[in-house]
């Protein structure tokens, strides 16, 4: 279900942020700017980690959204089994582009 909902112009690499809040909005700047979501659901997630807290430092931010909480858990699951697996960071550290992270969540 996560390649279903993702797509290589929603993946950015290497980005640089200032603090937590900064680094969420911009990992969400693809969501936003492909009508996938909206300003107020970033500053809702933002809300979320001042309510949960937050674990710095951060170095990678997987932004979901989903039509419905159905797909929203099974793409979660997904991302979920991908992030017990340390190839799946080894893989993240060196990619060079949005196309390679495509087609490696393709291949799984």
């Amino acid at each position: 279900m996560l390649k279903n909902m993702i797509s290589q112009e929603l993946i950015t690499l290497n980005v640089e942020a200032t603090d937590w809040q900064d680094a969420i909005r911009k990992a969400a700047i693809p969501l936003v700017q492909e009508g996938k979501i909206k300003e107020s659901y970033v500053d809702g997630i933002i809300r979320a980690v001042h309510e949960i807290g937050d674990n710095d430092p951060v170095k990678y931010i997987f932004t979901l959204s989903a039509v419905d909480n159905n797909a929203h858990l099974e793409a979660l699951s997904d991302l979920a089994g991908l992030l017990e697996q340390q190839e799946f960071y080894d893989f993240l550290d060196n990619a060079k582009s949005p196309e390679e992270v495509m087609n490696y969540i393709n291949a799984i």
